[in-house]
């Protein structure tokens, strides 16, 4: 597919109590050693075109490219996405700029 179907078929808002898309994508060579762990950057978000938002991803993060793990349709995308940020809390590593 062309550029032109993912500008004009990204997501129209955010509502999240909607079917649609639960995304997980890696940061692909932007990962970090804490002594003992190694760490991949993932992103989980929601979409209702996921590969859409992989490509808007894409165009706006430098210095790496990210890529689409897993989509799974979903009857609510927010609450899909609360669950799953919930779960992995106790993953999240808060990043220094």
């Amino acid at each position: 597919m062309n550029n032109n179907y993912y500008q004009t078929s990204t997501y129209i808002s955010r509502d999240g109590n909607v079917p649609g898309y639960i995304y997980i994508m890696e940061a692909q060579g932007y990962n970090g050693i804490i002594p003992g762990l190694f760490i991949k950057r993932i992103k989980i978000g929601l979409s209702r075109n996921p590969n859409a938002r992989e490509w808007q991803l894409n165009g706006q993060q430098a210095p790496c490219n990210i890529n689409l793990i897993k989509s799974i349709y979903v009857y609510s995308m927010e609450e899909a996405e609360n669950y799953l940020h919930k779960e992995f809390r106790s993953c999240h590593v808060q990043l220094r700029r």
